[in-house]
């Protein structure tokens, strides 16, 4: 499993009947057995992308082959994605408030309905756990007031410059949840549940299941 080198866990020696459990940026993994099936369920298990670039019907498929999922999606040939919210009707998107017209740091993140725009757009870096803008290039989601927040629940998700502290950092759980590395319990999500263009994107504790205002997908 050579693939397995240049994931993010940093994982090298896993027998061929294993397959590195799904692990964020800087944590270890934990290796699991490879399924002896490969079964995806038509129109429930969506598609994902594994950390060799190949598109998988399903996670249970990527794992099969012993290939650990880089995100859930079809693979895309540039990093650029959309971050877009899993069960919106609407497929809105995290954007830059005010439709990108600035980058200054503390600019606000809210939600939108996609349009195309290179200001709803992001760059997952999972060496370092960065979400980079595309229009706004070294400016990355930020926890505003950092060290300062407490992590408080609803404290709001910013624009900042890049400056490798833990509170600019994110990892990508299996469950879709994209939470913080610098508050460990806290996620992002979208403001009293709403789906509407311009809800406000904030820090708030991982509700757990399903709850649909914070599960996020790569696209």
């Amino acid at each position: 499993l050579s693939s397995f080198a240049s994931s993010s866990s940093g994982a090298e020696d896993v027998s061929s009947d294993t397959y590195l459990d799904e692990s964020p940026p800087i944590f270890s993994g934990v290796c699991k057995k490879k399924p002896t099936l490969s079964v995806c369920f038509d129109g429930e298990d969506p598609q994902v992308c594994g950390c060799d670039g190949e598109t998988y019907l399903c996670r249970q498929d990527a794992y099969y082959y012993g290939i650990n999922v880089d995100y859930v999606g079809s693979c895309t040939p540039s990093p650029d994605r959309y971050i877009v919210n899993a069960a919106s009707p609407n497929k809105r998107a995290i954007t830059i408030a005010n439709g990108g017209g600035s980058c200054a740091p503390g600019t606000n993140i809210q939600l939108f309905h996609q349009v195309n725009g290179d200001y709803q757009k992001w760059i997952y870096h999972y060496d370092t756990g960065v979400i980079e803008s595309v229009a706004c290039p070294g400016m990355v989601l930020n926890i505003d007031g950092g060290s300062n927040s407490n992590c408080a629940d609803e404290t709001n998700i910013i624009l900042w410059h890049e400056s490798g502290v833990q509170w600019e950092k994110w990892m990508y759980s299996p469950k879709e949840k994209i939470i913080s590395m610098y508050c460990k319990d806290k996620v992002l999500d979208i403001f009293n549940g709403s789906d509407d263009d311009g809800a406000n994107i904030q820090l708030f504790h991982d509700t757990g299941g399903d709850s649909w205002n914070q599960k996020w997908n790569f696209e």
